[in-house]
């Protein structure tokens, strides 16, 4: 069965739940009140911002991996090799501030 979902008091749509009160066939005749399409632009715009998120993701995860070059940079006063630098400082450069 599924159940009306209320925001704010207005009809969003519906939900499968098991305390529902419409069936499969009632609720696919339902309009979904209060939902749109995304214009082409804000889909862009989310595509945009996933792929930042991942490239983020990626160059902080490279960080963390590499950090125990700096810990033992600290500790024992071992060099860090120059391409580890070189890539830590490229991944820096490529963290992005999501707007």
């Amino acid at each position: 069965m599924y159940r009306l979902i209320e925001i704010d008091g207005s009809i969003a749509g519906y939900e499968l739940h098991e305390d529902g009160t419409y069936t499969a066939e009632e609720a696919e005749k339902m309009v979904k009140y209060g939902t749109t399409t995304p214009t082409d632009a804000q889909i862009q715009e989310l595509d945009d911002e996933s792929a930042v998120f991942r490239s983020n993701k990626d160059a902080r995860k490279y960080l963390a991996d590499t950090d125990w070059y700096i810990t033992r940079k600290t500790e024992t006063g071992a060099a860090i090799p120059s391409d580890i630098t070189t890539k830590r400082q490229e991944a820096r450069d490529r963290i992005q501030e999501i707007s």
